[in-house]
């Protein structure tokens, strides 16, 4: 099972993969403590997503630096079961979402 989050500057999408659920609601805003964050999440997934262990988590956002990752990877580890939590800028979404599986520039 596939969890795809792509959390933008208003509003975050929500969907996982092999399942009926889709989500669009409120952005994580990580100007919240990481409680308020793991009590969104908490509140917008059913707890079969997030305690599977075979979860594959792919989280999109922006202005992602070390300090965000690193920030996002901790809330994340309370949260999910799953320790298979990857990271990436929203720039890579939007690469992804033009080229499939294509190289780029």
């Amino acid at each position: 099972m596939i969890l795809i989050i792509e959390n933008g500057g208003t509003k975050s999408d929500w969907l996982v993969v092999e399942n009926d659920f889709f989500y669009t609601g409120p952005c994580i805003l990580f100007n919240s403590s990481n409680e308020d964050i793991i009590s969104q999440i908490q509140s917008i997934l059913p707890l079969s997503i997030i305690s599977n262990p075979l979860l594959n988590i792919q989280f999109y956002t922006s202005s992602l630096d070390d300090n965000l990752e690193s920030r996002i990877s901790n809330i994340f580890n309370k949260v999910f079961i799953s320790k298979n939590i990857n990271i990436y800028s929203d720039m890579l979404a939007a690469s992804r979402a033009l080229f499939h599986n294509k190289n780029g520039i």
